[in-house]
């Protein structure tokens, strides 16, 4: 049986299945019951019949409060059990990334430090069987969203080396997520 990882949508462009890893003691995860995303705001019905056909249930936003307030996943097109779960309260500027170097890597370890609280709800939510299947995002479904997987994954007992891999799937996703933002915001790209 062949199972697509990656899940094309219209309205997301990292959008995957965290199924069909292989752990430590030879199992493997479960396909189609957990998936981890970017910002699910933009979903077109066509996008929401997929997620009537994975069954989702539950969805997990680990966004700072204003990202929610701007965007919210549609629970009257599809009911879910939403939560919210802020990793951070607020997003880095632009320049935080040219001038700090290493502030990704200084900021995956303050998300891990001072987060724990929501990391704990958002495991302790995803952990319920009921749950399934759960989708978790951020906004690019990269950074909170990478992390979040990477512990999932580890307490699943997936291997460093395959984490990893998951991990910089994300790459690809990026230059479809850079296309999408030149056309939904062409003043800015301009600018630039």
């Amino acid at each position: 049986m062949t199972v697509d990882r990656v899940i094309e949508l219209e309205g997301a462009v990292n959008f995957r299945d965290l199924g069909g890893y292989a752990t430590g003691d030879g199992r493997r995860t479960r396909w189609r019951v957990l998936f981890r995303a970017d910002g699910l705001s933009e979903l077109t019905a066509a996008d929401l019949a997929v997620f009537r056909r994975l069954g989702i249930r539950t969805v997990v936003d680990l966004r700072t409060g204003h990202e929610l307030e701007q965007s919210k996943f549609d629970v009257t097109a599809h009911p879910v059990d939403f939560h919210h779960f802020p990793f951070i309260e607020s997003l880095a500027n632009d320049g935080e990334f040219d001038r700090t170097p290493g502030f990704l890597g200084v900021q995956y370890r303050q998300m891990l430090e001072e987060a724990a609280p929501q990391i704990v709800g958002a495991l302790s939510v995803l952990a319920v069987p009921d749950a399934h299947p759960a989708v978790f995002h951020c906004t690019a479904g990269k950074d909170r969203t990478g992390l979040l997987s990477a512990l999932v994954l580890s307490l699943l007992g997936v291997p460093e080396d395959t984490v990893v891999a998951d991990y910089a799937l994300s790459g690809a996703a990026m230059a479809r997520l850079r296309a999408k933002l030149v056309v939904k915001y062409p003043r800015r790209q301009a600018a630039h």
